[in-house]
């Protein structure tokens, strides 16, 4: 339990922890008042089983001529109502716990959840490769959550009954200090060994469900994006057998978690009907008359009514946080484990003024100079010494057989790695990893394949752009310039089309048109395009071709290419193989003088 609280609290920034300070606070005041509004009854039966109590009692005494009662009835109607508006102000602070512990619930909820997407999205480049796209969403989506809703609240509700519990077991053992170990000795020991056994099989329940939710969410996220060949293939039946398997797995994790924690519930609900009437038995021989009996009894009653559901309460809590136990450890290790972040404010990256405004440009050149790269866990190097230039305002390439490190280079110029050995320069400068925001400001990127999301046109050219920042003057130029904007004018909503779910209402060349538009709206210096032609036919092929080459010479262009046609109006092609540099040249030079190259054509 040690560990689970200092993970917890490791997790709460200062604002957060002095909320929890005053939420302690009230539920000891709240607290206190529950066991002021059980010890006042007693008073109130003193007086109602023997009325010459106030008289022959100092403190109601003292109490009836300071206020000038006149009368028995009218002191003990006072009594009552004194009972009761302690016990209406005891609820009103119960309320007041409740509503504080809310707002920190959710506050904190809140902050884990941005802090958590800031983490992921700021993650190395390298982490995604690593990590399952069903681990992070389970991350943001279910174990915030989780560790909210089955560690910390049942945290805060657990120190809110183990503080009015301890004011509760203080009074009983006032009126009777015997009894009252001999009850919590029992109960307590109840519950430990109740919990003893348990706390083990909570602990592999909550390992269970983790990992059956994290299953339930790849499972479906593979179905449904590959739903079209799915149905193609009949193969339906595989994907339905591995969820049914999953979710039987957290429908049981959680039943039986359910069922642990009410186990010792009906046990004690039978022993205490018993234990009244041994205290009974109890106070009839230690106590001299029932003028002495009925107060105390009626203290143990509403102690009893209080105390006997707040234990179970605590058992219930106790086992909930063992049984979310493992989801804190896996969001603690995703908030404070040694994962590279960004130094950008929270706020900023929120906003999306993270970094600044100031985009680093290309004048001169950019210069690869003796540029190494190992990915990690692979023995051979995808890049080794590589050393060239790539010109301001001209239009290079790299070819080479699968596995040359085309790619690689690629990944290294966006700063998605950084090399292992050597350094990238651009106008003679290193690119370090401070200059790298303003860099990527300043490079367009097309990829082979387009991620379209299920909104406009506009949108999605604009992509991560807030609609009430949108530049549409911008959105339309860069659609001229991908050669879109034909089409967007055939359409009856125009650019306001929605394209749906991964631009499934469109063609291939349209959606990478798209992606060229999307590179183009921030007005790069530097457009990368990796493989952005290779799943066209050819004719599509010619036309994303000609809106490529229709910018040569406005900026610095990159193309990453399989089909050699694409890149024959280039003004430097770079002919990589097993991650070394092995020729370069235009396209008809190396016609002529590289033989690796024309191996490329022919292929």
């Amino acid at each position: 339990m040690t560990g689970i609280l200092r993970n917890l609290f490791e997790l709460f920034d200062r604002a957060e922890r002095r909320r929890l300070a005053l939420l302690v606070a009230v539920m000891m005041v709240s607290g206190l008042l529950q066991s002021v509004g059980v010890a006042s009854v007693v008073p109130f039966l003193a007086v109602v089983s023997n009325p010459e109590t106030i008289h022959t009692n100092r403190w109601l005494a003292a109490a009836y001529l300071r206020f000038g009662f006149s009368g028995d009835a009218a002191f003990l109607m006072a009594l009552g109502a004194l009972f009761l508006i302690i016990m209406i102000f005891g609820n009103g602070m119960n309320l007041l716990t409740l509503r504080l512990t809310a707002r920190v619930q959710w506050r904190t909820h809140d902050r884990l959840s941005q802090w958590l997407m800031r983490r992921f999205l700021h993650a190395p480049y390298q982490f995604h490769l690593t990590h399952n796209s069903a681990e992070l969403g389970k991350g943001l989506l279910a174990e915030v959550t989780h560790v909210i809703e089955g560690v910390f609240l049942p945290l805060a509700r657990l120190t809110s009954l183990v503080v009015s519990s301890t004011f509760l077991t203080i009074l009983m053992v006032w009126a009777d200090p015997l009894l009252a170990v001999i009850i919590a000795v029992s109960a307590g020991g109840f519950y430990t060994v109740v919990y003893s056994a348990i706390r083990a099989r909570q602990r592999r329940l909550g390992e269970e469900d983790s990992s059956a939710k994290t299953a339930r969410i790849q499972i479906s996220n593979e179905a449904i994006g590959g739903i079209k060949e799915l149905k193609v293939l009949g193969r339906q039946s595989f994907f339905l057998d591995q969820f049914r398997n999953a979710s039987e797995r957290h429908a049981h994790a959680n039943a039986e978690h359910a069922l642990a924690g009410h186990i010792p519930r009906f046990a004690l609900e039978t022993v205490s009907y018993g234990g009244i009437i041994v205290v009974i038995l109890y106070l009839l021989k230690t106590r001299q008359s029932l003028d002495e009996i009925f107060p105390l009894l009626a203290v143990y009653a509403f102690s009893a009514n209080r105390l006997i559901p707040a234990v179970q309460e605590i058992f219930h809590a106790v086992t909930q946080i063992r049984f979310g136990s493992k989801s804190l450890e896996n969001l603690h290790r995703d908030l404070l484990g040694p994962l590279a972040d960004t130094d950008e404010p929270l706020d900023a990256v929120l906003s999306g003024s993270a970094g600044g405004t100031t985009a680093l440009g290309c004048h001169s050149d950019i210069r690869f100079t003796g540029v190494t790269f190992q990915y990690p866990g692979v023995s051979v190097p995808a890049l080794r010494n590589l050393s060239l230039v790539i010109a301001a305002n001209t239009t290079c390439a790299f070819v080479g057989s699968t596995g040359a490190g085309k790619t690689t280079v690629v990944d290294l110029l966006l700063g998605l790695f950084p090399p292992t050995g050597g350094s990238i320069l651009v106008d003679g400068v290193p690119l370090t990893a401070d200059r790298m925001p303003a860099w990527r400001r300043g490079v367009g990127y097309v990829p082979q394949s387009i991620f379209l999301c299920d909104a406009s046109i506009t949108k999605n050219i604009a992509f991560g752009v807030p609609d009430e920042l949108i530049d549409h003057a911008a959105v339309i130029e860069a659609a001229r310039a991908a050669d879109l904007d034909t089409f967007v004018g055939a359409l009856r909503e125009g650019y306001d089309t929605v394209v749906g779910e991964r631009g499934v209402r469109l063609s291939g060349g349209q959606r990478q048109r798209i992606g060229i538009a999307r590179a183009l709206y921030h007005k790069p210096d530097v457009l990368i395009l990796d493989e952005a032609t290779s799943a066209l036919d050819n004719v599509t092929e010619d036309v994303v071709m000609h809106a490529i080459h229709a910018m040569a010479g406005q900026r610095t262009i990159i193309l990453i290419a399989h089909r050699l046609t694409t890149v024959r109006d280039c003004d430097r092609i770079f002919v990589l193989q097993h991650g070394i540099l092995v020729d370069s040249g235009t396209h008809d030079e190396l016609m002529v003088e590289s033989t690796t190259f024309r191996a490329l054509a022919r292929a």
